[in-house]
């Protein structure tokens, strides 16, 4: 991949990419979009991402990310987009993920985020898109994520909050949208 300098975006997905590979990739001077997804990668290789400052979007779906090492992410001051679904991310993560400025679009589908991480996750104003599918989200999740005010797409389905919980999410008013 060495000759490759112009590379915008680079899908490694479903491949058997580990830690110690990730390290040995190459300078990537352009790389804005990288998917991981499905790979053997865990909290132990994202420091050697953190040399990839112009990423906007990177898929780590499905791999062995807990949280404790996305603080690792912080260099990453361009990423937007950043998609955990199915990985085992606790609380902790959250708090991590609360330090991206950047990021506008979460994925935290089936997760095991709960409401004690949501509170570090109401404090990312500058989310426009963020999907809980599939978390323990109950009603004290729903309160810290209405605080969200700059949502345009909320994804809650299979969650376990009530009827009137999802009251609270009127002050949403910039959704576009909203799957319950």
């Amino acid at each position: 991949l060495a000759p490759l300098a112009a590379l915008e975006s680079l899908d490694l997905s479903a491949t058997e990419l580990s830690d110690l590979g990730i390290g040995r990739l190459p300078e990537l001077p352009k790389l804005k979009v990288l998917n991981l997804a499905s790979t053997a990668v865990s909290d132990s290789g994202l420091a050697a991402l953190a040399r990839f400052t112009g990423l906007t979007s990177l898929r780590l779906a499905n791999t062995a990310i807990d949280g404790t090492g996305l603080a690792r992410l912080q260099s990453l001051g361009q990423l937007a987009e950043l998609d955990l679904t199915a990985c085992p991310v606790r609380n902790a993560g959250a708090e991590a993920l609360s330090r991206l400025p950047a990021l506008k679009r979460l994925v935290l589908a089936s997760t095991d985020i709960n409401d004690s991480g949501l509170t570090h996750v109401a404090r990312m104003d500058q989310l426009v898109a963020l999907n809980l599918n599939s978390t323990d989200t109950s009603d004290a999740g729903v309160e810290s994520i209405a605080r969200l005010t700059n949502l345009r797409e909320l994804r809650l389905n299979f969650a376990r909050f009530k009827d009137k919980a999802a009251g609270l999410l009127r002050t949403l008013t910039k959704l576009e949208r909203l799957e319950l």
